[in-house]
């Protein structure tokens, strides 16, 4: 198989990681734990692919910040 792959001008490394953290555009985050991660480079395209189990967490706003103090008169 790692034949047919450098033939095809791909190859393949897995990189010891302990946490993937995916910052999307709203804020919103995802979180992979303890995750399985491949980079793959095929004809100088680099791509990496993610395993494990994820879930995501919630961004918070410096406007929701200040809205929750207004409403609750703490610092």
């Amino acid at each position: 198989m790692k034949t047919i792959m450098k033939q095809m001008g791909m190859s393949q490394e897995e990189i010891p990681t302990s946490k993937v953290i995916i910052k999307k555009v709203n804020g919103d985050k995802i979180i992979f734990e303890n995750p399985s991660v491949t980079k793959i480079d095929m004809q100088g395209q680099g791509s990496y692919q993610i395993v494990g189990d994820s879930y995501e967490e919630k961004g918070v706003s410096e406007e929701d910040i200040q809205t929750i103090i207004d409403k609750t008169d703490c610092s």
